[in-house]
């Protein structure tokens, strides 16, 4: 019994003295091969002769050699063909009908000679599926193809270029059509050819821009919306006050948070990056994934501003209440509260003190009456009127905070703290659209407020309202920044992971 060959072919052959010798050939990947192999090779050696002790214990050691031989075989089979695909286009049919239909799941197969894809087009349609062939129109072989699949593009390659510095004069007269030019015609009659050249590269480019355009202002609108909305959550949460009313909060949810994103459509995108971005894949973890990044996103750029503010707003109503208090305190223990010599009760009067002394010294009803309504009215419009110029500083914080989140939109794709090449000028149509809205938002707060009349209370708020909002101003463009490099880290992982998986898919999974 001799062995030739590597492990993933190996010869047995066995010859029996004075007889003719037999031989048979195992792949290391068919298994019936090998047993049929070992059948023979058992065979030959039960027909040797026991007499001999030597040839028989050879004979051992050779069997197990064959069975160690023919172990490694197995070993480099399933070494090679980690995806369990079956190997050649011979295999393809046994596999479906016997295995599994994986072979028919392989989204694209490719550096195929014209029979195996040919083949391979006639079983998945066999199975019911759909196919798609690209081609070059320049070659014969692969125009049969045309025929067979659902859908055919034909490609015109682009020719190599001479190696001179001035090209080639062309040849013949300019109207006539090139050689190359009219059998590309033909060879893509099958495919539906159009004499109109299309840059293919350049339409994907162009959609990828576009659809990016139309997306990036419904984030920015997505982002302040939330801003707007978290805002009026908490305050209800902690039965506050409304922090804006209803007039600003129309004004900003139709007119300036509308605009604001608006302005980021303008921004100039990059095609060769638009190009360059990976297949994402559409099943559901995917799915979830992404709208959990853009969530996140959004999130981040707003709630820390909607949670300042509720914040700020709590403490303006805490101090307010707690002047109120003070004041009545104060009042309720002065004992030279009386009525006027009229024997009407003065406004600053607080109510418990004027029925105080309606129970003392027994006046007449109408007058306390009078004074109780005259004191709420008074201390209600007081109040009012404090809470509108609050509301309007508040108004302006939000347009500004809302300004300032959607220049994040626009340089999404740099690095932080960077602007475009060219600067600001490359971001005109953006800075003419936020001033813009600046303009219309401090005029609707100050027709407001002059409408309530509420200018003069402004110096009445406080430096526990001024400062706070004025600082979260100046920080939240660095604080954006931070977010958007974090969030450009995330995208940057998930953008290799996807070249990864389209790139392991292209090397491991082509079935033919």
């Amino acid at each position: 019994v001799t062995f030739k060959g590597e492990p993933d072919e190996l010869v047995f052959t066995a010859e029996t003295p004075g007889g003719d010798g037999g031989s048979a050939d195992s792949s290391g990947g068919s298994e019936s091969d090998s047993d049929d192999v070992d059948a023979e090779a058992t065979g030959v050696r039960s027909g040797l002769s026991s007499r001999d002790d030597a040839q028989s214990g050879c004979s051992t050691a050779s069997g197990q050699r064959a069975d160690a031989s023919r172990e490694e075989s197995e070993l480099l089979y399933v070494d090679q063909n980690k995806s369990r695909l079956p190997r050649g286009i011979a295999e393809i049919r046994p596999h479906l009908q016997k295995v599994d239909n994986v072979p028919l799941q392989v989204s694209l197969f490719t550096d195929c000679d014209i029979g195996a894809v040919s083949e391979m087009l006639l079983i998945m349609r066999q199975y019911g599926e759909r196919s798609v062939l690209l081609y070059s129109a320049l070659s014969l072989r692969s125009c049969r193809l045309a025929k067979i699949t659902d859908t055919a593009i034909a490609l015109v390659p682009q020719l190599p270029p001479t190696c001179r510095s001035e090209p080639a004069p062309p040849v013949g007269s300019r109207l006539e059509p090139s050689p190359a030019f009219v059998a590309a015609k033909l060879l893509s009659l099958p495919a539906g050819y159009a004499p109109t050249r299309l840059a293919i590269a350049g339409l994907i480019a162009d959609c990828r821009c576009s659809v990016e355009r139309l997306k990036r202002p419904l984030r920015a609108f997505l982002s302040m919306a939330l801003m707007l909305s978290a805002l009026h959550a908490v305050c209800g949460l902690l039965m506050l006050p409304p922090c804006l009313s209803a007039g600003q909060t129309a004004a900003l949810s139709f007119v300036l948070l509308p605009a604001a994103a608006f302005g980021t459509v303008a921004k100039s995108e990059d095609r060769l990056k638009a190009l360059n971005q990976p297949a994402r894949r559409r099943d559901l973890p995917r799915r979830k994934a992404l709208t959990a990044r853009y969530l996140s996103l959004h999130l981040a750029l707003t709630l820390p501003s909607a949670v300042v503010a509720a914040l700020v707003f709590v403490a303006f109503v805490y101090t307010r209440c707690s002047q109120l208090a003070a004041g009545d305190a104060a009042l309720l223990g002065n004992q030279s509260a009386a009525p006027d010599s009229t024997g009407n009760w003065s406004a600053s009067v607080p109510i418990e003190s004027a029925i105080s002394y309606y129970q003392y010294h027994s006046l007449s009803m109408e007058n306390v009456t009078a004074c109780l309504g005259h004191s709420l009215w008074t201390q209600q419009r007081d109040n009012e009127q404090l809470l509108a110029a609050f509301q309007g500083v508040l108004f302006c914080f939000i347009v500004l905070a809302c300004l300032i989140t959607s220049l994040v939109f626009v340089t999404e794709n740099l690095r932080p703290f960077r602007l475009p090449i060219g600067g600001f000028s490359r971001l005109k149509v953006w800075a003419v659209c936020q001033f813009a809205t600046l303009a219309v938002g401090l005029s609707i707060a100050a027709l407001d407020m002059s409408m309530r009349s509420a200018w003069s209370r402004l110096p009445e708020l406080g430096l526990h309202v001024w400062l706070p909002l004025i600082l979260w101003l100046l920080a939240l463009g660095p604080v954006n920044e931070i977010v958007k490099h974090r969030q450009m880290r995330i995208k940057s992982k998930e953008d290799r992971a996807a070249r990864l998986h389209f790139d392991t898919k292209l090397g491991m999974y082509s079935p033919v």
